[in-house]
């Protein structure tokens, strides 16, 4: 079953919380448990997806990967840490921290089941390196009209790549002569996206000074 129904009212979502899960779950009985626990603490979905199969003419971001996508603030990012800190590294493909406060998470394929049921355990862990991932672009999104993106994507349960998206001219001058980077123009902008092989870039942008990355 594929949804293609939307709503950027979680108010209106929630009046029929039970049909709305089942309709944006796609059938995956492990999504529709996830959407209800985690609308039920209160966490704001904003997209999800339960994988599928490869369909040509298709123009979706993961269009192939489970993933479900929630928003975060200065009030509950905390919880949203020890949620990502939660999930098996063995089940996750692919997280994205954007400036826009979304927290964006893609599982493995073949372990759709496994990495729902991730986010329906008790949140008991808590990570300070994601503390420090998170923390740093909720700073960085205090400067108005720029767009930092994180991108980590994992292998095997081992992290597989880093990558900052930004239009931030400061970020850019301190990373252009000592990182690869591609470009794309949008909307009248030019956004550099940078390639890492670990969290110890996040110093360079002046935010984690008194934190600790390894």
């Amino acid at each position: 079953m594929r949804n293609t129904t939307y709503s950027y009212d979680m108010k209106e979502v929630l009046q029929d919380r039970i049909n709305n899960a089942k309709v944006f779950s796609e059938g995956n009985v492990f999504l529709e448990k996830t959407l209800l626990k985690l609308w039920d603490e209160g966490y704001s979905t904003t997209a999800c997806c339960a994988g599928h199969p490869v369909e040509e003419n298709e123009n979706y971001y993961y269009p192939n990967d489970p993933n479900i996508s929630l928003r975060y603030n200065e009030d509950n990012y905390e919880d949203i840490v020890r949620l990502l800190s939660s999930v098996d590294l063995n089940n996750l493909k692919d997280v994205s921290v954007a400036s826009n406060k979304v927290l964006h998470l893609t599982g493995v394929k073949n372990k759709t089941n496994e990495f729902f049921n991730d986010l329906n355990k008790k949140f008991d862990e808590y990570e300070e390196r994601v503390d420090a991932l998170i923390k740093s672009t909720l700073e960085a999104s205090t400067e108005q009209n720029t767009r930092y993106d994180v991108n980590i994507t994992f292998k095997n349960g081992t992290l597989d790549d880093i990558s900052l998206t930004t239009d931030n001219q400061q970020f850019i001058s301190k990373l252009v002569d000592i990182y690869e980077y591609d470009t794309y123009e949008y909307d009248g902008k030019t956004y550099y996206t940078f390639k890492f092989k670990d969290l110890g870039f996040l110093r360079n942008l002046g935010f984690l000074e008194d934190r600790v990355i390894s």
